[in-house]
């Protein structure tokens, strides 16, 4: 007997409810794979957004251009020419002079006086003329706004005629039979239409030439939201006068060393500091305008380049060093658990995070850190884009948590975590005056939705549940 035989006697001998059961799980499967189908085919148009996919492709590359780039830079290091001397007292001693009021109360004083002042000069420069209103007020009209009108006018030609109508016939009031089967009216039969409320109406057409009147604004204070929303915008100027302070006191919290504080800093160095960046990116896209990721790739490549330099032309030596070889042995690149990078081993007694860091030949990048540029940037994007306070400070949370672990696993001073800062106030107020930057693709994506243009004017997230009632939560003007 054949198989197709047996395949049939046994589809004939089997039992009507297992048939059934059959037959409604091959549906409901069928029905899955339609539902993915369905699903894998909206997201793919939702992120192409009306271009091939080659297209696509191109301005994938555009916009990651930059960090491809560094990302070739620091893995030929060793094959760029750089400078055989790495400063390792300066930062030691300059640390201790700039932060340490016990020690050095004058340095200290400076320290404070010279970050107030570059906080308030960056303020009155580049902050102090921040709009009321956020990404969605700079776009749409708020509550408390009026529309300008003109009175209605009247030519005087009208008014004489209908005048003169008027005093000849007012007995009537609707237009005679001559004119009523003609498409128009004429002056005097128009103005004869006028019923008794229309005639209170006072209608000067001499002063009405001059005067505008409006509505009367619905708000005119402004609201707690927008008033938070202000100081969030100026998150760079907050962050710069405060450093002095917040970085003294995570530094009294660097001791005593134990496990649990071990684990916390960890998470912070390594997971958050390399799952935070895509993670933004992907937000962005979802969540806000187009270009808005190209924005935060090219600050980010274009950060990570000036530090690359910075490390290139003064390297730096990390307080690690300090503690195993003192401040009197001349660092070489060619040694070993002197760039900060194994202190994490050893308190954790495993060689993982030697594993991640020493893939990069780069070593003594202790001025400035990375780990703070990058943090400080990523959280000046979510301050500006983000309607909720809570995801802001969420930011700000990364931003201390990568300051506390620098100087925790002894990988970075207080003076590179400051000058961290300042590299991503630079690149993010350079991205603020920019003539294609942040204003550019808000006012692109608002003329876009103001003309109708769904391909320029719709985030990933609102074309993926287009027609939804979850098409508004993607929105950020809504």
């Amino acid at each position: 007997m054949s198989v197709k035989q047996l395949i049939k006697r046994g589809l004939v001998k089997t039992h009507p409810i297992v048939k059934r059961v059959s037959t409604r799980s091959l549906l409901l499967l069928l029905k899955v794979v339609k539902y993915i189908h369905f699903l894998v085919t909206k997201l793919a148009l939702a992120i192409s957004n009306d271009r091939t996919w080659k297209q696509f492709g191109i301005d994938f590359g555009i916009d990651f251009v930059f960090v491809m780039v560094c990302v070739l830079v620091a893995s030929s290091i060793n094959y760029i020419p750089r400078p055989d001397q790495i400063f390792y007292k300066f930062l030691y001693r300059f640390d201790t002079y700039f932060f340490d009021i016990g020690k050095s109360p004058i340095g200290s004083i400076t320290g404070v006086l010279l970050t107030c002042l570059g906080a308030y000069i960056l303020n009155y420069f580049y902050y102090n003329n921040e709009e009321d209103g956020s990404f969605e007020s700079s776009m749409l009209p708020q509550p408390n706004y009026g529309f300008k009108l003109k009175p209605l006018q009247v030519s005087s030609v009208l008014m004489q005629s209908g005048n003169s109508g008027m005093a000849s016939s007012t007995a009537s009031s609707r237009p005679s039979i001559s004119t009523a089967g003609s498409s128009t009216l004429s002056p005097t039969s128009d103005l004869n239409n006028f019923t008794e409320e229309e005639e209170l109406f006072e209608l000067n057409a001499t002063s009405a030439d001059s005067e505008y009147y409006h509505f009367k604004p619905l708000q005119t204070e402004a609201t707690t939201e927008e008033f938070i929303n202000k100081w969030w915008r100026k998150i760079p100027v907050i962050l710069l006068c405060s450093a002095w302070i917040v970085l003294n006191i995570l530094f009294a919290f660097k001791q005593p060393v134990y496990k649990t504080k071990n684990i916390i800093a960890w998470v912070f160095h390594v997971p958050v500091h390399f799952i935070v960046p895509p993670m933004i990116g992907t937000w962005l896209y979802i969540w806000h305008a187009p270009g808005a990721v190209r924005l935060f790739t090219f600050c980010m490549g274009l950060q990570n380049m000036a530090l690359l330099f910075t490390y290139l032309v003064f390297p730096n030596a990390p307080p690690t060093f300090i503690k195993l070889y003192g401040d009197n042995k001349v660092p070489t690149f060619d040694m070993i658990y002197s760039d900060g990078q194994a202190s994490q081993d050893k308190k954790f007694s495993i060689f993982y995070h030697r594993a991640v860091y020493y893939a990069t030949p780069l070593k003594f990048a202790s001025f400035p850190s990375l780990h703070s540029a990058f943090a400080c940037l990523i959280c000046f994007f979510v301050c500006h884009y983000s309607r909720w306070s809570s995801f802001k400070l969420l930011g700000v949370i990364n931003v201390l948590g990568q300051w506390w672990a620098d100087l925790y696993f002894d990988h970075h001073w207080r003076v590179d975590n400051l000058g961290g800062l300042i590299y991503a106030i630079v690149t993010w107020t350079l991205l603020k005056n920019w003539h294609h930057g942040l204003a550019d693709v808000d006012t692109r994506f608002t003329k876009a939705r103001v003309q109708g243009d769904y391909v320029n004017g719709s985030t990933m997230g609102m074309r993926l549940f287009r027609n939804t009632k979850l098409q508004n939560l993607f929105d950020p003007l809504s």
